[in-house]
């Protein structure tokens, strides 16, 4: 009989911080929602730093396609290119993140394969809405079996989320295609604090003149299966 074998992945986990020190002073005289603001403001930058990290490992290090519809360097995003990186997933038996979505009752709602999902940049919004077949949320048969943010499906099997995230380097941008156990990431449990708050008095400041808040987490990722996902690179319109 076939024998399951395993490989053990090793991955160095790094920490990552940010902090702010706001003074009694504005506390006292700013507006009253600030307080809020900058828990807001720290949790944001959390997540873009670990979105950020887990974005340039699989940019650095997974196998790509170049968008060149026939030209020696890169062009827009486009069906044909878009079909081989489709092409390339699928003859690896990668595994769809999406089920299909039937169309539904309402008018102009449309059928939405299983799909592989692609996390691409804003800036390529356009060029994505010009990929023939394209098919909005709104067309969905129900626009809440959306993942938050995606923008749309196109062409078939690829569903689409952008983000002012995405990648750039220079004028190329590169969008992640990704499959089931592409990649994966971990921390070390509890040793993360999302929020520390500390008051005038325990901040440090001789007068009381300050409080901060600040984060502090660690994280490392990983490409489990390269066969798993792709990186498409493009410039835009």
């Amino acid at each position: 009989p076939d024998q399951p074998s395993r490989t053990t992945i090793s991955v160095q986990v790094k920490e990552y911080s940010a902090l702010i020190k706001p003074s009694t002073w504005l506390d006292m005289t700013g507006w009253s929602q600030d307080a809020l603001e900058r828990v807001q403001w720290l949790a944001d930058k959390m997540a873009i730093t670990k979105d950020t990290l887990n974005r340039n490992v699989l940019v650095g290090a997974a196998s790509s396609i170049t968008c060149s519809n026939g030209d020696p360097t890169a062009t827009l995003v486009n069906e044909t290119d878009l079909d081989a990186a489709v092409t390339r997933l699928r003859t690896q038996n990668a595994i769809k993140l999406t089920k299909m979505l039937q169309a539904g009752v309402n008018v102009g709602t449309s059928p939405i394969s299983a799909s592989f999902v692609c996390f691409a940049h804003e800036d390529l919004r356009r060029d994505i809405k010009n990929i023939p077949g394209f098919k909005a949320v709104k067309d969905y048969s129900d626009p809440k079996d959306a993942f938050p943010d995606e923008y749309g499906s196109a062409p078939d099997e690829v569903r689409w989320i952008l983000t002012t995230n995405g990648y750039l380097s220079g004028s190329n941008y590169s969008s992640i295609l990704i499959s089931d156990q592409a990649y994966g990431s971990v921390s070390i449990e509890g040793t993360e604090q999302p929020l520390i708050y500390k008051s005038p008095q325990e901040a440090g400041s001789l007068t009381d003149a300050w409080s901060s808040l600040a984060y502090r987490v660690n994280d490392a990722v990983r490409i489990l299966n390269d066969n798993s996902l792709c990186v498409i690179v493009s410039t835009k319109s």
